[in-house]
């Protein structure tokens, strides 16, 4: 079941880099198949059934309820990542 969701269905708070990334090391680039992010990217190109479908979704809307807790009382134009910055650096805001 791991290699289909490699990733439990509920979540107490959202995904960050050390996590996603857990494993991967620059010198290795091989080294990027064993991250959650490689890992939960392929599992999306398995083909899909009723309890992998089921478990997604269950995921999915934790990640919006984590999502929304995070910016109640925020006004948000986009969400975008992929950049060092930290998310708690003030110049993220800006």
């Amino acid at each position: 079941m791991a290699d289909r969701f490699p990733t439990l269905p509920f979540r107490d708070d959202l995904y960050g880099p050390d996590e996603l990334f857990a494993g991967f090391d620059v010198a290795d680039p091989t080294s990027y198949a064993r991250t959650l992010d490689f890992r939960t990217y392929r599992s999306t190109l398995l083909p899909l059934d009723g309890q992998i479908g089921m478990l997604r979704a269950l995921h999915d809307q934790s990640i919006t309820e984590r999502r929304t807790e995070l910016l109640a009382g925020r006004r948000v134009v986009a969400i975008m990542g992929g950049h060092a910055l930290a998310r708690d650096d003030p110049a993220y805001a800006a």
